[in-house]
């Protein structure tokens, strides 16, 4: 609106100028017609005339009085027909004036219109590209935050995790101490159980060796070359031998058993075993079974794997013969 109103402006003054020139034209004209003088009849030369009027007759100088007024309004029509051409060259003047400063005016105008035009496509221009640029800066801004809101997101998801994953570890941590604390314990345990159970075992195999050598020094008593000696000492210690072999028989097998079949206590099998004089095992069966399949094949197995015997050779013939050729023993799962 203020643009409209310039350009209003800019047209006032050409037209207020052009104006003020018709007006100026115009008393011009009413002034030179107001002040034009009256041409006064020209006056005939009165010498002149009267001399040729001595010379010649009345009707003569009659015609030369006429003629001489004929010429005083020719000359007076000549010089207001000059004066009308002036006025009208003046008119034209002015009029040419005039439309020389409407054109001057409209070329200023145009001039101005045209910058006008120019500035208001620069100012058009810079108002888009301001408005462009703004709306870049607000879109960056925006990305900006979003940016800054996801990467504190980000971290703040990343920093959970690190604590969470720290929580874990001080967990794992803390049962894998606790576990190896037990298994240190039960290591320890163990470890005394075992060494208990070598120290048993080494005195139970310790009272065993010892048993058997005195059965063994027993049997060759029993076995030795004096006659007289076997036979007095044959009725005291032949029960004692055959017990101290059987037991011998009873602890090998034991020590060659791997139970199975999860027994009670009180579970019982009987075993027949075979043997040749030099104490090989040739063969062994079930006598009694206990009920249990695999706690009798378990005890089988562990009667074979004994093998040999060496103590069965000390026997005379007819003492294997009659007693250990085929001798049944009782396993219970006692004490196993």
């Amino acid at each position: 609106m203020a643009k409209r109103l310039i350009s209003s402006e800019n047209y006032v003054i050409p037209v207020i100028l052009a104006v003020g020139i018709e007006l100026i034209v115009l008393v011009g004209l009413f002034y030179s017609w107001s002040s034009t003088p009256d041409i006064p009849p020209a006056k005939p030369t009165m010498i002149a005339t009267l001399y040729e009027l001595n010379s010649k007759s009345p009707a003569t100088k009659q015609s030369s009085e006429k003629f001489a007024g004929e010429s005083q309004k020719t000359k007076a029509k000549t010089t207001q027909e000059d004066q009308l051409a002036s006025q009208l060259e003046d008119q034209k003047k002015i009029a040419d004036a005039r439309a020389k400063a409407d054109a001057e005016a409209k070329k200023k105008a145009d001039a101005k219109a045209k910058t006008d035009a120019e500035v208001k496509k620069k100012a058009e221009a810079k108002s888009k590209a301001d408005a462009e640029a703004k709306k870049k800066a607000e879109a960056k801004a925006k990305a900006d935050e979003a940016k800054k809101i996801a990467d504190a997101k980000a971290k703040a998801e990343a920093k959970k995790k690190a604590e969470e994953k720290a929580k874990a570890d001080a967990e794992a941590k803390k049962k894998a101490d606790a576990k190896a604390k037990a298994d240190a314990e039960a290591k320890k345990k163990a470890d005394a159980k075992n060494k208990a159970d070598a120290e048993a075992k080494k005195k139970a195999d310790a009272a065993r060796k010892a048993k058997e050598a005195k059965e063994a020094a027993a049997l060759t008593d029993l076995l030795g070359d004096k006659v007289e000696r076997a036979a007095t000492k044959g009725d005291q210690v032949g029960n004692q031998v055959v017990g101290s072999l059987d037991d011998l028989v009873k602890q090998l097998v034991t020590d060659n058993w791997i139970v199975q079949g999860n027994p009670s206590p009180d579970t019982t099998v009987g075993l027949l075993i075979e043997m040749l004089p030099d104490g090989t095992i040739t063969n062994v069966t079930i006598s009694r079974s206990s009920g249990n399949t695999a706690f009798d094949n378990s005890a089988v197995t562990a009667a074979r794997n004994v093998g040999r015997i060496p103590e069965i050779q000390k026997l005379d013939a007819d003492t294997f013969n009659q007693l250990y050729r085929k001798r049944a023993f009782v396993f219970t799962a006692k004490g196993l």
